[in-house]
């Protein structure tokens, strides 16, 4: 699926997601300069987490580089088991190199209506 590219100054930037209970959840993210060229993400020590809205236990995402510029946020459905289902949540993405936030919003797991 094609998408438009964000261009934003503006931090953190909100994004939410809507999932499936059971399903694995994976985001990739490109990042490019105002001519285009791929940013070398490498270095920025990105850590992702969820918070459940009920207080229980915090769920990291995995953060992986795939190339230059390029890099997935990702959790299996057995780590994201925890998660209640049907409550919106908060999640951020963070920079370790400078505890910038830069993407942040709500994280709703919805209940997976063939398992009724």
């Amino acid at each position: 699926m094609a998408t438009t590219p964000i261009t934003t100054d503006l931090r953190p930037v909100v994004q939410d997601f809507l999932i499936r209970q059971g399903d694995d959840f994976r985001h990739t993210y490109t990042f490019r300069d105002e001519a285009a060229a791929l940013i070398d993400v490498s270095a920025w020590s990105l850590s992702g987490v969820i918070d459940p809205s009920d207080g229980s236990a915090s769920v990291a995402l995995s953060v992986s580089h795939d190339s230059a510029g390029v890099f997935t946020i990702s959790a299996t459905a057995a780590s994201m088991s925890t998660v209640p289902v049907g409550t919106k949540h908060e999640w951020d993405l963070k920079r370790g190199d400078s505890n910038e936030t830069i993407f942040a919003g709500k994280f709703k797991v919805y209940e997976d209506t063939a398992n009724l």
